[in-house]
């Protein structure tokens, strides 16, 4: 298992360009983006709605050419967390109303159940790919200047791109030291669950020691040149917005509008 996903993470929260138009757009626009799909998802009442909107983000996700590599980690971990919600959802729930769909022994699946729980799966799976989308196709820095075009204070977008590109670095130096540990003949794959996970104390160890080396270089580097959060800050990288970066904010301004109209009953 850490095998798998350690090639599928690799190249996933690092920035992995593609000729796309999403890639061109500018980062405010991108984020907006991600930010109404998420609620257009979390917002659907119903599951025609949550199809559409599932449909829509994954068409968008294919044109953007997000790298397939993303997408089956979002699944995989998806998949997994939904399986679980599936088994609390039929086994575990009360039978609201409705039809018995299936019946496994003393355990009922009801139909009103079921259908509850596939309109989660829809949302959730709508929001991975879009969380996916950004991830993937937006520079860490990128994102930066979106909070700032959004006009949101220095110390949050300063943080907010420190955190990601964090995650890309501790995530390469993660699989760097599963890869040096099983050159030197430490095998993830043979025994019992527990003997597995103590196996990855020899991965801990070092990755905590290498996240504080790391931290401490980036502390002293920001103190020598003097790096204050309050104050007037000049942005020396900019990205200027342009016609079609209106023109998709509008489209998805449009998109949300609807399952508002939709939820409202307009």
């Amino acid at each position: 298992m850490a095998f798998i996903i350690s090639d599928i993470l690799k190249g996933l929260i690092l920035y992995t360009p593609k000729n796309s138009f999403f890639v061109k757009v500018h980062p405010a626009v991108k984020l907006f983006v991600v930010i109404v799909f998420s609620f257009a998802a979390l917002l659907t009442p119903n599951h025609s709605l949550a199809l559409v909107n599932l449909i829509l983000i994954s068409v968008t996700v294919v044109a953007a050419r997000v790298p397939a590599k993303a997408l089956r980690l979002y699944t995989f971990v998806i998949g997994w967390m939904l399986l679980v919600s599936f088994i609390f959802y039929s086994f575990f729930t009360p039978i609201r109303s409705g039809p018995v769909m299936a019946t496994i022994g003393p355990l009922k699946i009801g139909y009103e159940n079921f259908m509850a729980w596939l309109l989660v799966a829809l949302k959730f799976l709508a929001v991975s790919y879009v969380t996916a989308l950004l991830l993937a196709t937006t520079k860490h820095r990128d994102l930066a200047v979106a909070l700032r075009t959004w006009r949101l204070p220095y110390v949050v977008s300063f943080t907010f791109a420190s955190i990601l590109r964090n995650l890309a670095v501790v995530s390469v130096d993660l699989f760097t030291i599963i890869d040096a540990q099983s050159s030197r003949g430490l095998n993830f794959r043979k025994g019992n669950p527990v003997q597995r996970l103590a196996k990855f104390v020899r991965v801990g160890i070092p990755l905590i020691y290498v996240s504080l080396k790391r931290t401490e270089e980036m502390s002293n580097a920001m103190a020598s040149r003097g790096f204050k959060v309050r104050g007037k800050k000049t942005m020396y990288y900019t990205i200027p917005m342009k016609t079609r970066d209106y023109v998709v904010a509008g489209l998805f301004t449009l998109h949300l509008v609807i399952v508002l109209a939709v939820l409202l009953g307009l």
